[in-house]
């Protein structure tokens, strides 16, 4: 699975695969497009990853459309909207840029993300606690999606770092999607169809459940 998507699926992984113990399993975190390429090298059985577009080769499922969150310090007196219509507030700050397989890959999203909110100013980083920290401190915000930051939500919501999630409702920030994926022609006697169908499953109701608790 992707590097970034760790936190949010592999409990439901590790869940389907306890119930067939005789099943051996490895699980790699890999950039999306080296995971397409080992699909397609039949070199991998599954993948979770994020994509734009459906492969032709694989059979896949829909994980999540996931959204774009804006994080910046929750110490700063201003509130930014959910429409980004005050994000100009924020400009002093640099842009936390991920030099990241993830964006880079969905490297128009990233660009329509600076054209249009104008950004000028830059941070590159490429580490998920770099970023966590440089914006609970005030060094910098960024926009991410929000399946990368699922390790944080407990402590941004219970005011243990001092970071706010911005729910992205603005057409100019697109959204990313997420798939599972497998070979469509596995002579393999492991059941892969059965296990990504019920990872899929699984990943549905953990979505639902949370949004419940939103």
């Amino acid at each position: 699975m992707d590097s970034w998507l760790v936190p949010l699926f592999v409990q439901h992984i590790l869940a389907e695969f306890q119930y067939d113990p005789e099943i051996e399993f490895k699980i790699l975190s890999l950039p999306t497009e080296t995971i397409i390429t080992l699909i397609e090298n039949e070199a991998v059985m599954i993948g979770i990853f994020y994509t734009e577009e459906q492969k032709s080769v694989f059979n896949s499922l829909p994980l999540i459309e996931d959204e774009m969150v804006l994080l910046y310090c929750s110490d700063n007196s201003f509130k930014i909207e959910n429409d980004l219509s005050n994000i100009s507030l924020l400009k002093n700050k640099p842009f936390l840029l991920f030099d990241n397989p993830v964006l880079v890959y969905h490297s128009n999203i990233t660009s329509q993300i600076i054209q249009q909110l104008e950004i000028k100013k830059f941070h590159i980083i490429d580490d998920m606690n770099v970023m966590i920290n440089l914006v609970a401190g005030d060094y910098g915000y960024t926009i991410i999606p929000k399946s990368s930051i699922t390790q944080f939500f407990d402590q941004i919501h219970q005011g243990r770092i001092p970071v706010r999630l911005v729910d992205i409702g603005t057409n100019k920030i697109p959204k990313i999607h997420i798939q599972i994926a497998y070979l469509k022609a596995n002579g393999a006697s492991i059941p892969v169809e059965k296990i990504s169908y019920n990872v899929y499953r699984r990943v549905v109701d953990f979505k639902q459940t949370m949004k419940k608790n939103e």
